[in-house]
């Protein structure tokens, strides 16, 4: 998944930012670097997105760092980054039981805790499912085995009001193409689906959104070009659209969002009109609709998007590419922020130059009018192979 070196999903944000398909419109917005990772205790690389802390700061993850634990690189850690730009490790895992490698974005709880995912390590060796406390408490609540009930999570955990827990994980299943799974209240574990790859998906990778109904809403990155898949409380599983007609988007890495009626919005890293990427909309009744297709690094637009999106009031999208803008960073381009209007017109809201940042990969967080997020790569740290990567904040 790796393509350098190795949530609040469902709700539609009210922060106040005010495609066309030739050229992409660009736009002066207030940038800033508020972190750069050195890729030592503070970790480096980071693979997931932020969340606010209560204290205008943000929580995030690394999958490596936090200690001299795991080889020497450390096991992968929890950071807490202050207004003012200043990195705290809230929490750094000790591998085995405690888990390792942290991929998936953490997610609020109402209590003022966190849940997360390790995909590694664990009692069992599969990875855990954890809380945790700030300041510095985590808690596992369970760990996943190596066998078919699914193991290897990079996805997000959200919760229902009764306290379940729902996820996915990229590896288990009798087929082993991954599986989603429901983790009760009382400690019950129930694997709700599990992938064949043939005619369901394979892999799936995102966070899922679940409606009042109690299905479960998200996207599969293999199989072909992937799905978006509905799975229903007792596991049935209907695949909405299956990606991959010409002209269409292919291999949703992330999750999705939906509005008020119903329509389904995310992105592919390759496909669409130009294979460089698209952004889609997916009607409740599973009816497709390109919203627009990436030009590429060459035509100064981005290109492989593979963060998610969000949504404001008025329609427009916003999320990141991880490579395109112009010539920079091996001739691909180092990533950009763009803004999607509702008639199709992007407008790109920044374009990354390595000194501030590589390879965006995680899903934008909003607050006010301002967004921000982590670049897996570039920045001013030394330590990792094509830079450690950075927290940033973009203004309109």
């Amino acid at each position: 998944m790796n393509r350098i070196c190795d949530s609040m999903p469902r709700c539609i944000l009210g922060f106040g930012l005010t495609l066309a398909m030739l050229a992409p419109s660009a736009q002066a917005a207030q940038f800033k670097v508020l972190y750069n990772f050195q890729g030592g205790s503070d970790g480096g690389n980071p693979y997931t997105g932020l969340v606010p802390d209560g204290q205008g700061g943000y929580y995030g993850t690394t999958s490596y760092g936090g200690g001299t634990g795991c080889g020497g690189n450390g096991c992968g850690m929890i950071y807490d980054v202050s207004p003012d730009g200043i990195e705290t490790v809230a929490y750094a895992f000790a591998g085995d039981a405690d888990g390792r490698a942290p991929y998936a974005s953490l997610t609020p709880q109402k209590d003022g805790s966190f849940l997360g995912t390790t995909s590694e390590d664990g009692r069992y060796s599969g990875g855990t499912i954890f809380t945790f406390t700030p300041p510095d408490t985590e808690a596992v609540q369970y760990s996943f085995g190596k066998g078919i009930r699914g193991w290897n999570s990079q996805s997000a955990v959200i919760s229902d009001k009764t306290g379940n827990l729902y996820g996915a994980t990229l590896n288990g299943g009798a087929q082993n193409y991954g599986t989603i799974f429901r983790f009760a209240a009382d400690g019950k574990y129930t694997t709700l689906h599990e992938f064949r790859e043939t005619d369901d998906g394979a892999s799936p990778n995102g966070p899922l959104i679940r409606d009042k109904m109690g299905n479960l809403y998200g996207t599969t990155s293999s199989d072909g070009c992937g799905v978006l898949f509905e799975i229903a409380p007792n596991g049935t599983e209907t695949v909405l659209h299956a990606f991959g007609a010409n002209g269409d988007g292919c291999s949703p890495e992330q999750g999705l969002i939906e509005d008020a009626e119903g329509n389904f919005y995310g992105s592919t890293e390759y496909g669409g009109a130009n294979d460089k990427g698209a952004v889609f909309k997916v009607s409740a009744a599973g009816a497709e609709t390109i919203l627009y297709s990436f030009l590429g690094a060459s035509k100064n637009d981005g290109e492989e998007p593979m963060g998610g999106l969000i949504l404001d009031k008025t329609g427009n999208l916003y999320g990141t590419t991880t490579l395109g803008g112009g010539s920079t960073c091996f001739g691909s381009g180092c990533g950009t922020v763009f803004r999607i209007s509702p008639a199709g017109t992007e407008t790109l809201l920044h374009v990354f130059q390595y000194g501030d940042g590589y390879y965006p990969v995680a899903t934008l967080v909003a607050h006010k009018d301002k967004l921000y997020g982590t670049t897996y790569a570039g920045g001013q740290g030394f330590n990792c192979d094509s830079g450690c990567g950075t927290v940033f904040m973009v203004k309109e």
